[in-house]
């Protein structure tokens, strides 16, 4: 985690600032409380030195953007967003529930838990594809939990609208172990890539591993663009058959031959996963 260069200030305008969350590479999130709605938010924080770079105040203002224009049940509201003292900052929901990407490392994880968490980032997935916009980044580390166990997906910072602007191409921007070959191929990308990245999310839930692992990101890129994608019941023996055919779809190297919609991957989920109580 990176550190913030000074202590920051207890407030921001009419937000108090109570404790830091967490850091990451470029910001970080504090818990606060809105003196104007009476209720307490997560305030993400982009110091002063990170705002004065181009490219990092940008996917900043992106992530702020598809936040305030997105709104679904799981995708995470944002707020508000604003400048202070130099430092950008975006007001988000409040959700203490942690993250995926915590839960994974335990093991392997119940199916009906992985069918509520499928479905939830699924319906996400398929709104935000029908405003036009492609997430990019999507992993265990993006999909938060409230104290409901209700899922939310975060974190459009590398997001772009598909229907209305240039898909960035010739370079790879994301995350390896989840991105779909024509995203490390730097190809132009549509909704199933996403796709692809919410089945590389499923065989980890399933199995407590990703599908492809490398000692070098590089090197994982080159598993998704040319190895097939492994059998869920090689690590889960017990898991109902079914599931090796979704995950083989899901991960199909060809866009065509995946999923249509995020939805169709979580019925098939959920269908084949039924066969354990008929």
């Amino acid at each position: 985690m990176m550190a913030d260069p000074k202590p920051f200030p207890t407030d921001i305008g009419h937000y108090q600032l109570i404790k830091r969350l967490g850091a990451g590479g470029t910001a970080s999130v504090y818990q606060a409380y809105d003196t104007t709605t009476d209720r307490h938010v997560a305030i993400k924080v982009l110091p002063v030195h990170l705002a004065a770079n181009d490219t990092i105040r940008e996917r900043f203002l992106s992530e702020a953007r598809m936040g305030t224009r997105l709104r679904h049940p799981h995708i995470l509201p944002i707020y508000d967003i604003g400048v202070h003292q130099g430092s950008l900052y975006m007001v988000m929901k409040l959700v203490t529930g942690g993250t995926l990407d915590r839960l994974i490392p335990r093991g392997p994880l119940p199916l009906p838990f992985i069918g509520r968490v499928i479905a939830q980032t699924a319906a996400a997935l398929d709104y935000a594809h029908r405003q036009g916009v492609i997430h990019r980044d999507l992993k265990p580390a993006n999909i938060l939990f409230d104290r409901q166990g209700h899922a939310y997906l975060c974190d459009f910072g590398i997001a772009y609208s598909y229907g209305s602007a240039q898909a960035e191409t010739g370079s790879f921007i994301g995350t390896a172990a989840y991105a779909s070959p024509e995203q490390c191929s730097g190809e132009p990308l549509t909704p199933a890539s996403d796709i692809y990245a919410l089945g590389v999310v499923l065989y980890e839930m399933l199995t407590g591993t990703p599908p492809f692992v490398a000692a070098t990101p590089l090197a994982v890129m080159h598993k998704h663009i040319n190895e097939p994608p492994p059998n869920p019941l090689h690590e889960r023996p017990k898991l109902p058959p079914g599931l090796a055919g979704v995950i083989r779809k899901a991960l199909a190297k060809q866009p065509a031959y995946r999923y249509q919609t995020a939805r169709d991957l979580s019925a098939a989920f959920r269908s084949a996963s039924d066969t354990l109580t008929r």
